[in-house]
Order: C-alpha cells, then structure tokens, then sequence
C-alpha cells in the first residue's frame, strides 16, 4: 500500500510555520508572541475562545488589520479600521500588537 508517488514527494518538504505567518523575520529579533482568546466577542468573525492568536508588536497596522488594544491590563481585539474611524475606543486604549494568524487546535 503506501502513499501516491506524488503525494511522497510533497512528504519531503519542509515549511517553516514561523516564516509562513510572519515572513522572513529574524526569530532572534521577532517581537512577535500567542494570546489565546478568551470571550466571545468576536465569534461572528470566526475567531472562538480558546483559539490562538499569534501578533506582531512593532507592525504598522493597515485598514482592516485585527489588532490587539489595552487598557488597564484588559486586552481587545479588534479590527483596525472600525478603531480609527466608526467605533473608536477611549483614549486610554494603547495599541499593542497587530493580528498575523488565528490557529484554532482541534
């Protein structure tokens, strides 16, 4: 039995998760780090409690981005764009880190 020739083949690659989420950043200067999602706050957009979030602090968020804010040591998740213009949050909130990756771990 065994595998398909075709399927032995794409046995032999690798693929860095890190690069294929992050690009080509350096592990040794990435300000990059997992929270895991704790409410249901954004389960509309497919984002449940439990799964993992990896972010990126340091990145320039674009319109659009899911990014991580705080205040008073409470994290949110939210979408950039909504952040800046329709739904602002207070001027105590920080932003924090930008959203690269959710992994939801069956």
């Amino acid at each position: 039995m065994g595998f398909p020739k075709e399927a032995y083949y794409h046995t032999q690659t690798r693929m860095s998760l890190d690069e294929f989420i992050l690009g080509n950043i350096s592990p040794i200067t990435s300000t990059s780090f997992i929270m895991q999602v704790g409410n249901e706050s954004m389960q509309e957009e497919g984002i449940f409690p439990g799964d993992f979030l990896i972010v990126e602090r340091g990145s320039i968020p674009k319109p659009g981005d899911l990014v991580i804010a705080s205040s008073q040591g409470e994290f949110v998740l939210h979408y950039f764009s909504l952040w800046k213009s329709s739904r602002p949050f207070p001027t105590d909130y920080r932003l924090e880190a930008v959203v690269k990756a959710v992994i939801r771990k069956y």
